[in-house]
Formats: structure tokens, C-alpha cells, sequence
């Protein structure tokens, strides 16, 4: 469940809304107008003028059908051209408030054509405003946004600054919602500068001020959102615009809530009052939201309750369906948050029936992993049910968004396309036999750059796949050899989750600037997905050449990236493949290389492709597994085997790793490296990950004073919720909270370690002990580690692999040691299977070991 969208307020504009808007519903951005009567209209009977005004008045109240009343007046006196364009530019707005949108664009067309002819530029312009917000409604949003750059040209051409901003703001509006931000980062920058020459300074401070809190918003920088709203709240105090001073309170309230600041009330409280004095719903509404969610999270969930029904009871008053919804999730997330699960699976179930009638997917999906919490503990099939719904509606809306992407481009590339030819035929009409030539040079290079934007990754600039694909056609069709390399980083999606996209890109700029530095003669650099990149290597080169490249771009990722304030560590599983030895054509190139790389993400390291890898015949075999571990849990396919780690000087069992197993009824027992992967890439691994917290802890309560360790995934540590089911594990059980150990590793940890702090001090507070897996490998950031709340780290098997080779390993293991005992951390070894390791370990001052040495997993193991 999300916060709510804020909300804009009613202003002094000719349409229902300004910029001021803080949120971009699917059905459109609303378009700001002028604030007034345009300067410069010929003398007008009136009456009629009277009319007009009324009308206006009318439209800013959001009362449309009184407008028309006042407009129907004003016809019967209005002069044919004085006040004909701004009449028709009213009824136009009427008209799109009532919802009838074909009515409304014929009285804007006719508005533009009277203004045009009449010379009256500020009506013209106010109407490609609105012929803009129909635009994009519509999804017509290059279109919109050319209209919208009409309508500034129209602005500049006549000194009107304050109109300018304001449809540079209804750009970044439309850019915004298109997810644009660096566009609409540009234009605001630009519409800041124009500041100082605005006819009306305080109201345009307003309107860019508030966007840019928006688009800042929307990239995740909350800080520097919330000083651009409280910016902003200023200017609206100063302008004596009191509807946006709330506004703008709500917004800022909002964030702070969201960054935890205890001013976060005062802002929200002041927000409601003024809404309560100037009667403004979606404010009151927004306020009582935002409040019921602070004091959820401060757990006063009666007060919370309270906020929550008001503004349920006022959506409902309002049929605002979307607003209802929130207020609906926001109560039944409160009752979970405390323990009244029964009312909560009843206010879901029914948010559930409302959005399934109201076709509100998100909504739905929302409500259906609100019900897999909700009947966890007491009905695990249906919780199987929820999220396995969930799972359905997300893949169905990534499907919807991705055929609505499909359209948009085509649609965009239609327009496009259409633009060129007509500006190639204007430009051939007006000018001479060489300007012509020139003219369709002109319009060639346009179309390349249009190609050019089809064939480049828009993050990186890199050649995309489908120009990877062209380059090793035309090497392959010349019979030129060539090597593929794929880079498959971990982590990205984990990364994007934690940091969100913008760092993201930012990280995959980053990693293309290191591959670049590296390329050399004849390479060729490429993003061909999400997190995966390529370099095709022309030419016949020897194994030891080849395998040396490769090394050398995996030994690029061994330092830190700097993204925000958090330092990244990523790595890479890399796959080569060679043509024509592996392939006949680019798509099986790629597919070779491709495999490859998967196979290394099993193994580690690189892999050349070979016909007789796993991975290369195996995709039936990974979907058969995908099937079966979807109801491997209701078919109590799992079970729990135990390994046992020991002290290092007495031999006695201290502690029990729990180790997942699975047995299928159709696939009979498969490798963990098999599954676990396939759990944690459909998600399956939160449900899951929470039936082995809750068996381990069963089991180990009847153990005489050892304690358990149980192993998080990535999904269960930052996907919320872990303090509460640990919490639950414990009270079932009856497991003494000492006695229950939860391992996590170090990269995990290290790609948001702000987060982390918070997530561990939670965990520790339920009295359990935390331990720093596979230590010494990733990261290894000492200077973060003292301030992670921990009990214990456990040295990466690799290490004590090593000690019989290296004496470096020895020499490492030791300083981990003594940092650990400094720290008042336990230290374990791990992967101890002779006696030589077992006496050198001993000597080292390791105080437990794990390993086969010891104990292999056993199931109904006890100590």
C-alpha cells in the first residue's frame, strides 16, 4: 500500500487546477491557465463580461453546469469576435469538467480559430493549454507536448513571462508523468531562471517550486522535495493563495512522515484545519490519510483508526474510488500492524471486491499481499493464494505496460514520421534546387537520429541489443570471427529496490564507464538488458588471450562505486562464446554466450560455452522446477536438514544451521543451487523463507540449550515485515529469543547500509542474535561494521580452503579474529573437512568451526 498522492488545490486558474498539482493520475495531468481576464480585450456590452466572470468564478469552484448557465447568458449579448474566443475557451473547460471531451475539443478548436483571427495570442495560447491536458489524457503525449511549446512560443512572442512558466510547468507536468525526469529537471531549471522577469513573481515561484517538489519527489531525493513544497508554501502565503498554502502543507507533511521527522504532525494538523476553513475535500482528505499513517507507524493505532475512517467516510461522500481504496488498505494495514488480523482480512477482502469492480489493479495486488500477511499465521493455503494472485496481477500488469509501451513508441514514431514528411514538403515547396538538396540531407539526418534513438540504450548511450545484433550479423554474413562476452552483474534488482532507479541508472553509467576505459581495438561495448552488457572482441584470438580480457573486465569490479551517499559493490558472471565454433547466426551467439554466463552465476567466475553445459539444454528442466516448487510448500515438499557447529576447543554442539531441502514428488530431491535461485526469482522465497523461520524455531525448542541458525534471504531482509514474523516464530514455538540466530550476508547488508542499521536494531530488539555470513568476501568495509548491531561473523569458506596454499589466508583469518574479539563479536569458521584445517583454525583462535569434519546436514537431527 502506498501513502496517498498529495493533491492540488483550487486556484485562481481557468481550469479546474494549476500546477501546484503534485501527483499524475493515469487519466492525465491537469494544465494550468491564466489567472485572470487576459490584458487587452476590446471593449465588451457588460453584461456579457459579467457573464464571463461569473462563469469563470463557476469553473474555479468546480461547478461546471452553473458555468454553462452563465455562459448560455452571456451568448445572447456577446460580440461576434470581443470576448467570443475567451467564451468558447470557457465552454470548452466546461465541457471537460462534465466529461464530455469530443463536445469540448470542437469548442476549442473554435476558440483558437476566433483568437487567431481576432489577434488575441493569450487565449490562443490558454487553449493549446488545455488542447494539451485533453492530448495527453488521451496518451497522445508527444503530441501534447508540442502543443504545449506552441503555446510558449506564443508567450515569448509577446513578453508574457508569468505565461511561459506556466506552460514550461505543464511540460514538465506531462514529462513528469512519463517518467521524463531529466527533461523535466531541464525545463524547470530553465523556468527558474525566467523568474525574476515574471509579471506575477510570486505566483510563478509557486507553480515551479511545487513541481520541482514533485519531480524530486517522484526520483526519490525527499529532502530536497520537501524544500522545494515548504518553498513553495511560502510563496502561497505571500501571494495570500490560502488553498495552495495547504496544498503545499500536505505535501510537505507527507514527505516528512515518510523521512520519519517529528514536525511531519504539525504540517499535516495545519493542512487539515485549513482544509476543514476553506473547504477543500481532497486536502482534508490527503491530511487525514497522511496522519492515520504517522500515527500507525508512531503505534497509536487507535488514533490512526480514527484519521483512517474519516477519510474512508469522506471518499465515500465523494465517490473518489481511488481515495477510498487508500483510506480502505491504509485501516487494514493499521489493524495488522496491531494484531487485529479478523477485522483486517474483512476490510481487505472488501477494498479487494472494490477494486476488482473498479478495475484498479494496483489496488488489487496491494490488497492481495495485505491478505497473504493477514492469514499467514492462521491459513497458510490462503496465504499461498494471496500471493500467488499478487504474482498473477503483477505479471499481468507488466504484460498491459509493456504492450501500452509498445503503442506509445509506435504511435510516437506514426507522428514523428509524419511531422518529417510535412516539414520535407513545405521545405520543398518554398525553396530553391539546392536548398532542396540541403533540405532532404536535413530531413535524412533526422531520420538517422530517430534510428539512432531506436538503436542506443537510453541510460548508458551504448548500443543497444538490437544494434549488437546488426554488428555480429554483418561480422557473421563476411565470415569474420569473433568472440561474444556477457556480463551479468548481481544484485541490480536489489539495488534498484533498495536505492531506487535513479541511483540505479546512475550505477549503470558508472559500470559503462569502467567497461569503455577498458576496451580496446576492434571491441565493441553494449547493454543488451536490464543488468546484463556485452563486448563483442573481432578477430581469431587464443583461449589464454581471450580468457585474459575477460578476467580483466571482471578485475573492474573489485572496487567500490559511489551512487548517492552509499558505496556499491557489484559483481559479475561472465560468459564467452566464439563464431563460428558456437554459432551459425547472432541470435544463436548470443544464446551460447548467454548460457554460458548463467552457467558461471552457478559455478562463479567465467565460463566458455560448451554444447554439454547445463544450462544449455536445461531450460525445460528449470521450467518443470518452477512449476513444482510453486506448490512445493503446499505439498509439504520441504523439510529442514541441520548442521551442527562446534567449539573449537571442547567439541561441544553450540549451534544448529538450518539448511533448506527439497524432495519433489515429481522431480524427486534436488540441489538447493538448483531451487533456491528459482524461490528467490518468483518470489516464493518470502513465503517460503518464513515456513523455515517458523520450523526451525519448532524444532530447536525441544534442544537442550542449542541454538539454531537460520539463513535470510535478500527478499525477507528488505522486504518488510521480518521483525514481525520473527517475533511470531518465537511465540509459536516457544524458542527462547537467545536461542535463534539469523544469518545475513554481507553484500545484502552493504547495499543499503542506512537501511540495514535501522532493519538489524529492529531484529535486535526482538532479542535474537544476528551474524555476518560469508565474511571477507564483497565488501569488507571495516568502516562500517562497527556500526552494524551485530553478534557474530562467519569467515567465508574460501579462506579456510586457502590455508594449506596460501599464508596469507592464515594471516587473514587471524586478523578477523582479533577484530572480532575487539568488537565483542564470535568468530566461526566454516567448511572444515580435515584435521589439518581443524588444528590450524585451533591455533588461529577461531572459537567455532562448522563443517563436514563435524557433521553433514541431517534431517530430525538433535544434538
Amino acid at each position: 500500500m502506498s501513502a496517498p498522492d498529495p493533491v492540488a488545490p483550487p486556484s485562481e486558474a481557468l481550469v479546474a487546477v494549476d500546477p501546484v498539482v503534485s501527483h499524475a493520475r493515469a487519466s492525465g495531468v491537469r494544465m494550468v491557465a491564466s489567472p485572470s481576464v487576459p490584458a487587452g480585450y476590446p471593449p465588451a456590452p457588460l453584461l456579457a463580461q459579467a457573464d464571463l466572470q461569473a462563469a469563470e468564478a463557476a469553473l474555479r469552484a468546480g461547478q461546471a453546469r452553473t458555468a454553462l448557465t452563465f455562459l448560455d447568458a452571456a451568448a445572447a449579448t456577446l460580440p461576434v469576435t470581443d470576448l467570443l474566443a475567451r467564451s468558447h475557451h470557457l465552454r470548452a473547460q466546461a465541457l471537460l469538467m462534465s466529461g464530455e471531451t469530443d463536445e469540448a475539443q470542437r469548442y476549442l478548436a473554435m476558440a483558437i480559430r476566433v483568437a487567431v483571427r481576432a489577434g488575441q495570442a493569450d487565449v490562443q495560447a490558454e487553449a493549446l493549454n488545455l488542447r494539451a491536458q485533453i492530448e495527453h489524457g488521451r496518451g497522445d503525449s508527444l503530441l501534447a507536448l508540442a502543443t504545449l511549446e506552441t503555446a510558449q512560443r506564443l508567450r515569448a512572442e509577446h513578453g508574457d513571462v508569468a505565461g511561459e512558466i506556466r506552460s514550461a510547468c505543464n511540460r514538465a507536468l506531462i514529462q513528469i508523468a512519463l517518467g521524463q525526469h531529466a527533461e523535466a529537471l531541464e525545463i524547470l531549471q530553465w523556468a527558474l531562471q525566467r523568474l525574476p522577469g515574471s509579471q506575477t513573481p510570486l505566483v510563478s515561484d509557486l507553480y515551479v517550486h511545487s513541481n520541482l517538489g514533485l519531480l524530486l519527489e517522484g526520483m526519490e531525493r525527499l529532502d530536497e522535495a520537501a524544500g522545494h513544497y515548504l518553498h513553495a508554501r511560502d510563496s502561497a502565503l505571500a501571494a495570500d493563495d490560502l488553498a495552495a498554502h495547504a496544498t503545499m502543507s500536505l505535501n510537505a507533511g507527507e514527505i516528512f512522515r515518510k523521512l520519519g521527522r517529528p514536525d511531519a504532525a504539525d504540517l499535516l494538523g495545519a493542512a487539515l484545519r485549513a482544509a476543514d476553513d476553506l473547504g477543500l475535500p481532497r486536502v482534508r482528505a490527503g491530511a487525514l490519510h497522511s496522519l492515520g499513517l504517522l500515527h500507525s507507524g508512531l503505534g497509536d493505532h487507535d488514533a490512526a483508526d480514527r484519521y483512517l475512517l474519516q477519510a474512508e467516510e469522506l471518499a465515500q461522500t465523494s465517490s473518489d474510488l481511488d481515495a477510498h481504496l487508500e483510506a480502505t488498505l491504509g485501516r487494514a494495514k493499521n489493524w495488522l500492524a496491531s494484531g487485529r488480523r479478523d477485522l483486517a482480512q474483512r476490510g481487505l477482502h472488501h477494498a479487494l471486491k472494490l477494486a476488482t469492480e473498479g478495475t484498479r489493479p494496483q489496488a488489487a495486488y496491494d490488497a492481495h499481499l495485505l491478505l497473504a500477511d493477514a492469514h499467514e499465521g492462521d491459513d497458510p493455503r490462503a496465504s499461498l493464494h494471496h500471493l500467488r494472485q499478487a504474482t498473477a496481477l503483477e505479471r499481468d500488469q507488466r504484460a498491459l505496460a509493456l504492450a501500452q509501451q509498445a503503442q506509445a513508441l509506435a504511435r510516437d514514431a506514426r507522428l514523428n514520421s509524419a511531422r518529417l514528411d510535412a516539414e520535407h514538403e513545405r521545405q520543398l515547396r518554398t525553396i530553391s534546387d539546392q536548398a532542396r538538396m540541403d533540405a532532404e540531407a536535413k530531413v535524412q539526418a533526422q531520420v538517422e537520429e530517430l534510428e539512432r534513438g531506436r538503436l542506443r540504450d537510453s541510460v548508458t548511450g551504448l548500443p543497444n541489443r538490437l544494434l549488437l545484433r546488426v554488428l555480429i550479423g554483418q561480422d557473421i554474413r563476411e565470415q569474420r570471427p569473433h568472440s561474444l562476452v556477457i556480463l551479468d552483474f548481481d544484485r541490480f534488482r536489489g539495488i534498484t529496490d533498495t536505492l531506487g532507479e535513479a541511483a540505479s541508472d546512475e550505477l549503470l553509467r558508472q559500470v559503462a564507464g569502467r567497461l569503455e576505459g577498458l576496451l580496446g581495438s576492434g571491441e565493441t561495448l553494449a547493454r543488451v538488458s536490464s543488468d546484463v552488457f556485452a563486448v563483442l572482441i573481432r578477430g581469431e584470438h587464443e583461449s589464454a588471450v581471450l580468457n585474459r580480457r575477460a578476467r580483466q573486465f571482471m578485475d573492474a569490479f573489485t572496487s567500490e562505486f559511489s551512487v548517492g551517499s552509499a558505496e556499491v559493490v557489484i559483481s559479475a558472471s561472465i560468459g564467452v562464446a566464439h563464431f563460428p565454433q558456437h554459432a551459425r547466426d547472432a541470435d544463436d551467439l548470443l544464446r551460447a554466450a548467454h548460457v554460458a554466463a548463467r552457467e558461471a552465476t552457478e559455478g562463479g567466475g567465467i565460463q566458455v560455452y560448451s554444447p554439454h553445459l547445463p544450462s544449455a539444454g536445461g531450460r525445460s528442466a528449470v521450467l518443470s522446477m518452477e512449476s513444482g516448487l510453486a506448490r512445493a510448500l503446499e505439498r509439504r515438499e520441504f523439510e529442514l536438514h541441520f548442521q551442527p557447529l562446534v567449539d573449537a576447543a571442547g567439541g561441544q554442539v553450540v549451534t544448529a544451521e538450518a539448511l533448506l531441502r527439497w524432495n519433489s514428488a515429481a522431480l524427486g530431491r534436488r540441489s538447493p543451487a538448483e531451487f533456491i535461485p528459482l524461490l528467490e526469482r518468483s518470489g516464493l522465497i518470502v513465503p517460503v523463507g518464513d515456513w523455515v523461520l517458523r520450523e526451525a524455531c519448532r524444532q530447536a525448542a525441544a534442544w537442550d540449550g542449542v541454538r539454531v541458525a537460520v539463513n535470510l534471504s535478500a527478499r525477507q531482509f528488505m522486504g518488510g515485515g521480518l521483525a514481525e514474523s520473527v517475533r511470531r516464530a518465537l511465540a509459536e514455538s516457544g524458542l527462547p529469543a537467545e536461542r535463534l540466530e539469523l544469518e545475513i550476508t554481507e553484500s545484502l547488508m552493504m547495499q543499503s547500509p542506512e537501511r540495514a542499521v535501522r532493519l538489524l536494531s529492529e531484529l535486535k530488539r526482538t532479542g535474537v542474535r544476528v551474524v555476518l555470513d560469508d565474511f571477507g568476501t564483497g565488501f569488507s568495509n571495516l568502516s562500517y561494521l562497527h556500526t552494524f548491531p551485530l553478534d557474530g561473523l562467519k569467515i567465508d569458506r574460501s579462506f579456510v580452503v586457502a590455508l594449506g596454499q596460501s599464508e596469507r589466508a592464515g594471516s587473514i583469518i587471524a586478523a578477523i579474529v582479533q577484530m572480532g574479539h575487539a568488537l565483542g563479536l564470535d568468530v566461526v569458521a566454516e567448511g572444515i573437512e580435515t584435521s589439518e584445517q581443524h588444528g590450524a583454525l585451533r591455533r588461529l583462535g577461531v572459537p567455532v568451526l562448522q563443517g563436514y569434519l563435524f557433521g553433514r546436514p541431517q534431517a530430525r537431527w538433535r544434538p
